[in-house]
């Protein structure tokens, strides 16, 4: 049997829509395939009041340019494409509702916000109700507040904040109401991007160099 044009274009259409009205589902942070480098993604435990208290913190930072498909901004954030991304997500599987989620910074970031990973409908994930910065020409952090909680097995949405500079390994907190706890986490440090400019200056000084030791 041969398929006439219009019902070769009617199946191609079909499949299309077929297609895009497909969910895209999350991806985790932990082992997501576009981190920096292919290393910065992870996961970091956390427990506390005898074990009423635990869960997880996945995390991934992405490179300037890089946003992975699944991210869309939630409450007004938006991408900036010159900046490092950093992004962490808290999976609270204890009796014990998290409070806030704390990140330090040894150098400050900006563009603090929300994303939804790509399981918006779940009913599950968390966005913050208020997020806040304290920033000192020391150090500072940035705090992720949820009013009612983030209870059993349930996860916040994307907490993203964006850098200039680029990973290092510090520290963060998982807080509920009546204690907290450390969690080892990427976060920017003093380093910037280098730009092409210092780049192009590094190479030609190094050529300099080797020349004149000829």
């Amino acid at each position: 049997m041969t398929m006439g044009r219009t019902t070769v274009l009617s199946l191609a259409a079909l499949v299309c829509l077929t297609l895009l009205a497909v969910p895209v589902w999350a991806v985790p942070l932990d082992g997501h395939s576009l981190a920096y480098e292919g290393t910065w993604t992870g996961s970091a435990n956390y427990s506390a009041n005898g074990g009423d208290f635990t869960g997880d913190v996945e995390w991934a930072v992405f490179g300037p340019g890089v946003l992975p498909p699944e991210f869309s901004g939630l409450s007004g954030w938006t991408y900036n494409s010159a900046d490092f991304t950093y992004a962490y997500q808290v999976k609270n599987q204890g009796s014990d509702s998290l409070a806030s989620f704390v990140v330090d910074l040894f150098n400050p970031g900006g563009n603090g916000g929300a994303v939804d990973l790509g399981d918006a409908g779940s009913g599950n994930d968390i966005e913050p109700d208020a997020i806040s910065w304290l920033v000192n020409p020391y150090f500072g952090y940035i705090t992720y507040d949820f009013d009612a909680g983030v209870g059993q097995n349930q996860d916040t949405t994307g907490l993203v904040f964006q850098s200039h500079n680029i990973p290092m390994y510090y520290q963060g907190l998982v807080v509920n109401g009546g204690s907290a706890k450390n969690v080892r986490l990427p976060s920017s440090s003093a380093v910037p991007i280098p730009e092409p400019s210092t780049l192009l200056m590094l190479v030609c000084g190094l050529g300099i160099i080797f020349l004149a030791r000829r």
